[in-house]
């Protein structure tokens, strides 16, 4: 007997999910080196933290994909590392990276409009989990406002992490 298998739109909106998290797994590696080079202890503690947990994501899509008898394509790395300023920028490209990703995510619901239920709910998983990453991030820029000095990120950090 023939298994179902999930449609070509949807395989394509995974695959394109999976690059993402992915790539930002790879920018909080590159934040929490950053970090930790430059005396942000518990910041490169967080981002060590948001490294994994965009791999779990990334194990959850492959995992769907795989319960309806599909492999997921495994994305080559196209990114190129980021370069961080401060940890401020590395903030704001994380807010920026996460708005973006929980923008796809909904326009993924969109895109497949009830036409694949399973699917649908599935993402909209995503949806709670970039809304809160969106959040934690927006309420770290609005700390970090008027914050300018190493020196002054340094005693803010235990507040932020």
């Amino acid at each position: 007997m023939e298994t179902y298998k999930l449609d070509e739109i949807v395989v394509d909106i995974l695959n394109a999910r999976l690059a993402d998290e992915y790539n930002a797994e790879r920018f909080y590696i590159a934040a929490s080196i950053w970090c930790d080079l430059n005396g942000f202890e518990r910041a490169s503690k967080h981002f060590v933290d948001e490294y994994h947990d965009e791999r779990r994501h990334a194990h959850k899509l492959q995992k769907h994909a795989s319960d309806w008898n599909i492999a997921l394509t495994l994305p080559t790395v196209s990114e190129p590392q980021p370069e961080f300023e401060s940890l401020t920028a590395i903030i704001e490209m994380a807010y920026k990276m996460e708005y973006a990703l929980c923008e796809a995510y909904q326009n993924d619901i969109k895109a497949i409009d009830t036409e694949y239920p399973a699917t649908e709910v599935f993402l909209s998983k995503f949806i709670k989990i970039q809304d809160e990453a969106v959040t934690s991030y927006s309420d770290m820029l609005k700390k970090l406002d008027g914050i300018t000095t190493k020196f002054e990120l340094l005693m803010l950090e235990k507040k932020i992490f």
